[in-house]
């Protein structure tokens, strides 16, 4: 497993190596003072002074998610005790993360290990329980205590593990902040590293694990987080400031953006390294500092359009707070940045706000989108923004639109109105109301209307005042399938011309019989007009297999004898629909043209039953037995995989 994962991450890691050595020549800036906001995506790094990060509600302890600037280098005098963070940003699902540290342990020590918080312990939230339903288990290594984080034996041997799963969260925490706050010791003077041991293949390095199991920034599938890293090698300088201070700031020149000129708070605006009170072009645009219009601001072009002096990319020309650069109405006065339609151009200085094409002078519905400036009631107020029940909330969000309810009461909570829910009390979002009597079905005690209370009615939702049940299965005839108990459902029934309430009317089938009982034997299957039904006819020949139809045990040779089709009320004569309305090809069950598994689903509910049973249904009693069972498959069988075109 170490030699795989050796191979894997080689490339990798010398990438990573050289990565690491253009970043400390390019960012070999003492403190290191980054702000959080430079760095969008995910990002895992090192925070060498946790005292930089907000603590907006003044509890002490440094918030999971305002996270102000990172610091690569710190000093700290012999015996000095102080934290330091591992730090994530914009990661999604996050539910469990390991992280390999290694250092020198002659000069500091890792004494503690804070990954979470407890119930007697609200306020020291690290960033996976800082989010609800959050169970936080630290995972580290030398046991740290849940409450205070202090290790059970402090780390010396200058490698440290620390992790924590999160059980309770099962959709994983999403968005930036501190993972884990290191308790550190300082021993003896000297510069140590303190780094992400991501460099060999003796420890892990980051392993980040969303709640679906996955590695987020894995790019090579190693199961190990591959960057990008902010300060993955860090600096430690024990004992350094005290005759290691040329410009006496309090910061060692280890550890000094600008050791020649007193910065104690290390600011450096274009982040390269130099300090602003060393570097001759603070925002790295290439232009000095002297002549430079902007001096914090990136302006290369010097821009300037009103000629004060001060440079278009760091001008408030409405002075509003807002520079220009970034203000969507530079020249009128809007802090709020409103943007109805997006187009970039705030409203306060867009002729057409809500982007619709008509100018906003003359538009109905300024904010709203109306093209067609639609106005039913010709009021001036466009349909778009209409509050037709005049309580002030627009049709568009008003929960009834048409009566009259400011304060939006739902009760039931399904989405309308008390005013104009017609189940005020009972949840039903879709406002059925079967028998339109303006109370909704939910809580209409007779939904058909027919004067036979719901709860003993055996059609609730069907006019059945007789409660006429002809087969006596329970269901009334109006809502029964089947209610003559022949084995045709309704559907069936209707389109072979028969009575559902009749067991002596039948589909209509090719015969010699009046199946349906109107007097006309084999209806409509005289094709070819000859005086004869074609299943009968002794001239026709309707499948071509030398047998004429009248002889033929299987006239369409669909593999449904005649008699099989006759019985299930499909049409004999032919095997892929002739526009009779009929249902043709035997073994196509759900009616989709090819016989596959689908068509066995029906079978289930009907399997087992016999003629004048409940479910029995004479459709998918294929080999007319007067009973579903297995059987019914053999005629099934030779058709499967098969499709046929009309």
């Amino acid at each position: 497993m170490i030699g795989s994962a050796t191979t894997v991450r080689f490339p990798t890691l010398v990438v990573a190596a050289l990565l690491a050595l253009v970043a400390l020549l390019l960012w070999s800036d003492g403190h290191g003072a980054r702000p959080a906001a430079a760095y969008p995506g995910l990002t895992v790094g090192i925070d060498m002074n946790l005292s930089t990060t907000s603590d907006t509600n003044g509890d002490g302890v440094f918030e999971t998610v305002n996270l102000g600037k990172f610091e690569r280098c710190r000093d700290v005098s012999v015996g000095q005790q102080f934290e330091v963070g591992l730090f994530v940003l914009d990661v999604q699902a996050l539910a469990a993360f390991l992280a390999d540290f290694e250092y020198n342990g002659s000069q500091v020590k890792v004494i503690g290990s804070f990954t979470g918080t407890t119930p007697s312990n609200p306020n020291g939230k690290m960033f996976m329980s800082a989010q609800s339903s959050s169970s936080v288990t630290n995972t580290s290594q030398n046991s740290p205590n849940a409450l205070t984080g202090v290790l059970l034996i402090s780390d010396t041997d200058g490698r440290y593990e620390a992790g924590a799963f999160d059980s309770g969260n099962v959709n994983g925490d999403s968005g930036s902040g501190m993972l884990v706050r290191l308790k550190l010791e300082a021993l003896a003077a000297g510069v140590s590293t303190f780094g992400i041991d991501i460099d060999t293949f003796l420890d892990r390095g980051v392993t980040l694990t969303n709640a679906s199991g996955a590695h987020p920034g894995d790019t090579d599938a190693d199961g190990f987080f591959d960057g990008p890293f902010i300060n993955s090698q860090s600096t430690i300088a024990v004992g350094q400031v005290a005759g290691n201070d040329n410009d006496g700031d309090l910061v060692s020149n280890t550890c000094d953006n600008c050791p020649n000129f007193a910065n104690p708070f290390q600011e450096d605006t274009d982040l390269d390294g130099l300090g602003d009170v060393c570097d001759n072009d603070d925002d790295g645009d290439g232009v000095a500092d002297g002549p430079d219009n902007c001096n914090l601001v990136p302006n290369p072009g010097q821009g300037d359009v009103d000629g004060d002096g001060i440079g278009d990319a760091c001008e408030d020309s409405d002075g509003d707070g807002i520079l220009d650069a970034s203000d969507n109405c530079p020249l009128t006065s809007n802090p709020s940045q409103t943007n109805t339609d997006g187009d970039g151009q705030g409203d306060a200085c867009d002729l057409d706000d809500d982007g619709d094409g008509v100018p906003d002078l003359t538009d109905n519905c300024q904010l709203v989108v109306n093209p067609g400036q639609e106005d039913s009631d010709s009021n001036g107020i466009g349909d778009a923004c209409q509050d037709t029940d005049g309580d002030g909330l627009l049709d568009t969000v008003d929960n009834c639109p048409v009566n009259y309810n400011p304060s939006q009461t739902d009760a039931d909570g399904d989405g309308w109105g008390n005013s104009c829910d017609n189940c005020g009390n009972d949840y039903n979002p879709a406002q059925d109301d079967v028998d339109g009597d303006g109370i909704g079905d939910t809580c209409d005690t007779d939904n058909d209307n027919d004067g036979v209370p719901d709860v003993s009615d055996n059609c609730p939702t069907n006019f059945n005042p007789s409660q006429s049940d002809i087969d006596g299965d329970g269901p009334g005839d109006p809502c029964d399938n089947d209610a003559d108990a022949d084995g045709y459902l309704k559907t069936t029934e209707q389109m072979g011309g028969s009575s559902d309430t009749s067991a002596a009317s039948t589909p209509e089938v090719c015969d010699g019989n009046d199946d349906d009982g109107d007097t006309v034997i084999d209806e409509g299957w005289d094709y070819n007009a000859n005086g004869t039904p074609d299943c009968s006819d002794a001239t026709l020949d309707t499948d071509g297999d030398t047998q004429a139809n009248n002889v033929d045990a299987d006239d369409d040779g669909d593999r449904s004898t005649d008699q099989q089709e006759n019985w299930m009320a499909t049409d004999s004569l032919t095997d892929c629909g002739n526009g009779s309305g009929f249902p043709d090809w035997g073994s196509d069950l759900d009616g989709s043209g090819t016989v596959n598994i689908a068509d066995l689903i029906p079978f289930k509910p009907a399997f087992g039953t016999a003629l004048g049973q409940p479910n029995f249904v004479r459709r998918y009693d294929m080999d007319a037995s007067a009973g579903v069972n297995i059987a019914d498959l053999i005629p099934f069988k030779p058709n499967f995989g098969l499709s046929c075109t009309p």
